[in-house]
């Protein structure tokens, strides 16, 4: 009677858990932009749309697997992915490179979150001068001046892994650049005043300036292993045996 008790208890947890699992871990999309090159919703086969920029400039440009995003271009691209609640936490990351502009580089954001509008953008992410090279910055929202930044100087021509959040239950935008796991080293924005936008798509922005940059290996999901697409370790662990269901 014992163990069939046990086996009931064990047999309720793990349906407990398959159950949650989905909505609790969910990888929408992994973006390697292995299209022919081209501009990127020529190319992409319906997965990206403009929402934004001056018609007839350059396309944001898919380049020997990368997305380039040109600082002298106006057009902006999204993917869309599930909308998200007002309370929602939503994660993206993706790896990003900047070659040498030949001086400094104009302070401008490049990536966000974006609602189903064209107006309400988050998690912003910046290249901002430092140094005499650059780092990056993060904004919940619009901001005036300089924003938050990385407190490192950034090497022009090398790749790092940026991820970055959006709760949208606090208004409150996290950004992680080369992190090992979500305890790594952070910055942290927040602005109650952009709390409670339904995000639903990923965005890439070209604006005035003077720099290209080049993106590759962008993923959004709900939590950070899921947004970077992290593997699941090979192991005996329920855990690791469940989420292996999920992926």
């Amino acid at each position: 009677m014992k163990n069939a008790t046990r086996i009931l208890t064990v047999a309720i947890a793990l349906s407990a858990l398959a159950l949650a699992s989905p909505a609790l871990a969910t990888n929408f999309w992994t973006d390697s932009f292995t299209y022919a090159d081209g501009g990127l919703v020529a190319v992409s086969g319906g997965n990206w749309v403009n929402h934004s920029g001056t018609v007839g400039t350059p396309d944001i440009q898919v380049i020997s697997g990368k997305a380039v995003v040109s600082m002298l271009n106006s057009w902006d691209d999204n993917r869309g992915f599930p909308p998200r609640t007002a309370t929602d936490k939503t994660y993206a990351c993706f790896r990003f490179m900047l070659p040498n502009p030949g001086g400094n580089p104009s302070l401008g954001y490049f990536a966000h979150f974006k609602d189903a509008g064209t107006f309400n953008f988050v998690s912003r992410v910046y290249v901002a001068p430092i140094s005499g090279a650059f780092t990056l910055g993060l904004s919940v929202g619009s901001f005036t001046g300089t924003p938050p930044l990385w407190p490192a100087t950034l090497t022009y021509g090398q790749w790092y892994t940026v991820v970055t959040s959006y709760d949208a239950f606090t208004g409150t935008a996290e950004m992680w650049i080369d992190p090992v796991n979500q305890a790594s080293q952070k910055i942290t924005h927040v602005d109650a005043t952009k709390a409670g936008f339904l995000v639903q798509a990923y965005a890439l922005r070209q604006f005035t300036g003077n720099w290209i940059g080049n993106i590759d290996d962008l993923g959004v999901g709900t939590s950070f292993e899921d947004a970077c697409f992290v593997p699941v370790p090979v192991q005996t662990s329920t855990w690791g045996n469940l989420k292996g269901i999920y992926r």
